[in-house]
């Protein structure tokens, strides 16, 4: 089958990009072609090894070219940051229903919506096959009149990495456009220095985040480069803990067996933090709140890691199935 896949690709963001590696893997691991859609679609063949169309004006040959539109994963059906960046996603699916082209969305968050926001997703989902990363998101589309199926994010199910050393300190990994966090990191990065512990700063949006980065390294922490999702996660797997203001942080943490405190910029923060058990913090952030967080981190329970792990699989089961009710269709 020919598998078109979608979503906030060759813009450098770790997180993005590590959702799109998974399922770009998993699907040509199950016999499909897979192509993407890009911002820069030669970044995104050199670093996925697959064709890439431009993400607008490549969608025409893209769409002709494949079976099924997947979206890959990601908080990409949202109108809180952009509401242009939400008719985007809503016209590919609209142009695909028009051409014939199954449409699936896998392993989405959804939201935050304005209600006009919402009830154009609802219109744009009717006929598509869902499956969403987190528990809220299932019952904001239910809420909506749309079924979802409910499995896990895709960069879960990336391959271990080893570290040979003892892991130790923290990593830090801001967001600039997210008000009201970067004090409470720089504070927690001097306190980090003062007291002797090991403490680092990454991008995981190179360029978008990089001022931030600066700022935490001038109060003593290291910049890590996080030039592609192995060099991220190698950063992960190197410290004990991540404060994020990412969510990939965090998702990089519970599958590498690491501490995570997240920044509730968004709710798929919240929700993940839920599923996990992982710490959390409310923007604005208040430094007092965030180094009583820190002190309570731990890792995810086994349970909540082993769930979160079963519903990635069966999410991928999901996507098996659902794409064979395509070609059968």
């Amino acid at each position: 089958m020919k598998v078109l896949l979608a979503g906030y690709l060759g813009f450098g963001n770790v997180g993005d990009e590590a959702i799109a590696a998974s399922v770009a893997g998993r699907l040509q691991a199950a016999g499909h072609e897979v192509r993407l859609l890009s911002g820069h679609p030669s970044d995104s063949r050199r670093t996925h090894g697959v064709m890439a169309y431009h993400r607008l004006w490549g969608v025409p040959a893209g769409l002709l070219w494949a079976d099924a539109l997947v979206f890959g994963g990601g908080g990409l059906l949202q109108d809180k940051s952009s509401r242009r960046s939400l008719a985007y996603y809503l016209a590919l699916l609209n142009w695909a229903s028009r051409l014939g082209v199954q449409r699936v969305l896998f392993g989405q968050s959804i939201g935050p919506l304005s209600p006009a926001g919402a009830r154009s997703v609802a219109r744009a989902l009717a006929g598509a096959d869902v499956l969403v990363r987190d528990a809220a998101s299932q019952e904001r589309l239910a809420a909506m009149g749309v079924d979802a199926a409910l499995g896990a994010d895709a960069a879960l199910g990336l391959p271990t990495v080893e570290h040979t050393e003892e892991p130790e300190g923290w990593l830090l990994i801001p967001r600039a456009d997210v008000a009201g966090a970067q004090a409470a990191l720089e504070a927690f990065a001097r306190r980090c220095v003062a007291d002797g512990i090991p403490v680092s700063a990454m991008a995981t949006e190179p360029g978008e985040d990089d001022a931030a980065v600066a700022a935490l390294v001038a109060c003593g922490a290291t910049a890590v480069p996080a030039g592609s999702v192995a060099d991220a996660r190698a950063a992960v797997a190197a410290r004990q803990g991540v404060v994020s203001v990412r969510l990939h942080g965090m998702i990089f943490a519970l599958g590498l067996k690491r501490m995570a405190v997240g920044v509730a910029y968004d709710p798929k923060v919240t929700a993940f933090a839920s599923e996990t058990g992982f710490g959390v913090v409310d923007v604005p952030v208040e430094t007092d709140a965030l180094l009583e967080a820190v002190s309570q981190a731990q890792p995810a329970p086994d349970e909540a890691a082993l769930a979160m792990q079963a519903r990635l699989e069966d999410g991928f089961a999901w996507l098996k199935r659902t794409l064979a009710k395509g070609t059968a269709g």
